[in-house]
């Protein structure tokens, strides 16, 4: 990560700046005026961590604090952390926890697809968390490996919440928006209607890529992946996935990338409880060290 933010939005803060205990550091690329991401070392803790900014006329300006009282009183060890929240200006302030072995999308461009164990221990963590989140009306909507964090202890952590939804904050419809290639077919026509089941079809997508080393849709324009996703069927991705994986496992999958939302799972317990029932190998990714610094964001 750097702070080069050319071809984005000129910051509305500065290196060296001091925004309460945190020193800024280092911006992530601005592409919205009214968000900004920092690398920065907190003062009080002695220790880096991150800085996000919203905006009092950003879209999910009225939820976010909301979703960060949630996430600071969460005991979920697979969603990223929130050390704390303030106020800077018009911007709203969340401190989050720096997640020191990077995003799981940098760690396969380093050292390509996982093991079949690992996936699993992935895919379990990320289902912990969706399942803390579903509970609380909460549904992410971005599932991919850049918004999957390794934490200074060697675990997952769910993170980066821009395009979240949270019971009690409507919002205007229909719009569409997102990250094209990790879209449920729901999504790519509605995002604003993609319930909790959109997740689970989005995780489907995220579980192959880590087991190919490719992504399932490819990452260009909304309209082109938008459509193979709309037509695309669970059969191919099972078959696809077999030389990786056990029939059973990849059969778990097709189950979560069903096209139509009445024919995935109802809950992460019924995936987990699944997943639990086939007794796989279950290995913790390694922290590793990034050469550059990452920024994740609620």
């Amino acid at each position: 990560m750097t702070d080069d933010v050319e071809g984005g939005c000129a910051p509305s803060f500065f290196p060296s700046e001091i925004v309460g205990d945190c020193v800024l550091q280092a911006a992530r690329r601005i592409r919205d005026s009214r968000q900004e991401v920092w690398f920065v070392f907190d003062r009080k803790r002695n220790a880096p961590a991150i800085l996000k900014f919203i905006r009092d006329d950003h879209r999910n300006a009225a939820m976010a604090p909301a979703l960060a009282e949630f996430m600071i009183h969460s005991e979920c060890r697979s969603l990223i952390r929130v050390l704390g929240t303030g106020n800077a200006g018009r911007f709203f302030v969340v401190e989050l926890e720096y997640a020191s072995g990077g995003s799981l999308s940098a760690r396969m461009k380093r050292e390509g697809k996982l093991q079949f164990a690992q996936v699993v221990h992935v895919m379990k963590e990320v289902l912990y968390a969706l399942r803390e989140l579903h509970r609380n009306g909460i549904v992410h909507r971005d599932i991919k490996s850049g918004n999957i964090w390794i934490a200074d202890d060697g675990e997952i952590r769910l993170g980066d919440f821009g395009i979240a939804r949270m019971e009690g904050f409507p919002e205007k419809g229909p719009d569409v928006f997102g990250t094209p290639s990790a879209m449920s077919p729901e999504q790519t026509l509605d995002t604003t209607k993609a319930d909790a089941r959109t997740d689970f079809f989005s995780l489907s997508s995220m579980i192959y890529e880590l087991l190919t080393g490719q992504p399932r849709f490819p990452r260009v324009g909304l309209k082109e992946t938008g459509a193979l996703i709309r037509e695309s069927r669970p059969e191919s991705l099972m078959r696809d996935l077999q030389p990786f994986a056990t029939l059973d496992f990849v059969r778990l999958l097709g189950w979560m990338a069903e096209p139509e939302p009445g024919n995935r799972p109802p809950d992460a317990d019924a995936v987990l409880d699944e997943l639990d029932s086939l007794l796989l190998p279950d290995v913790p990714l390694s922290c590793l060290e990034t050469p550059e610094k990452e920024i994740p964001a609620e």
